[in-house]
């Protein structure tokens, strides 16, 4: 099948918008990169196109807030404070993980979740933390789980000695196999709505 039939076929078998008129549309970037491929390459490109889940920033706030509602009734009465999965040494730097938080900020939640877009918002909450505490730390994917494991080792840092780490919760809307095997092991639940 030629290159062009074939993403075409994706496009269209995945219900993606194909817009020929505009040069910055999904459809077009697909068709300039894959010109600028190898046979082989592209071929590779369309099979990973084929596997791939694309998911609109404005579906995000409808996967967190189930999500949050899973959390919520694993752990009733329990106040969440909501943080971006971001390592410490990547603070300050504005990743996807503090747009997903930002987006479920515009959200109207209960009273009993907290937001903060840095990990270091946490601080200014510490007087209100105790063990009726739940963090969730928020992103939109998780693949090795080595972010989200310096990330826990960071709000660690943070939070008062002795916290517990089972109160330390992620939240993800997809997650490899992978990196939630990897985060549970250390006795951190992982919550997410795709898994592959």
């Amino acid at each position: 099948m030629d290159v062009m039939a074939r993403l075409e076929t994706i496009f269209n078998d995945k219900q993606w918008n194909i817009d020929r008129t505009s040069q910055i549309s999904l459809y077009d970037r697909y068709c300039n990169t894959l010109m600028k491929f190898t046979e082989e390459e592209q071929q590779l490109l369309l099979e990973l196109t084929e596997r791939f889940l694309k998911i609109d920033l404005s579906e995000y706030v409808g996967y967190f807030e189930k999500l949050l509602n899973d959390i919520q009734n694993d752990n009733p009465g329990s106040t969440l404070i909501l943080a971006p999965c971001i390592p410490e040494e990547e603070a300050g730097k504005t990743k996807s993980s503090s747009v997903a938080l930002y987006t479920m900020k515009s959200t109207h939640y209960n009273h009993a979740v907290k937001c903060g877009i840095e990990p270091s918002d946490i601080k200014n909450i510490l007087p209100v933390i105790n063990q009726n505490t739940t963090i969730v730390l928020v992103d939109d994917f998780i693949g090795t789980g080595d972010t989200a494991l310096n990330s826990i080792k960071y709000a660690q840092s943070i939070l008062p000695q002795g916290f517990p780490i089972q109160n330390i919760k992620v939240m993800a809307i997809v997650t490899m196999e992978t990196g939630k095997i990897a985060i549970e092991n250390i006795g951190v639940r992982v919550y997410s709505e795709v898994s592959s």
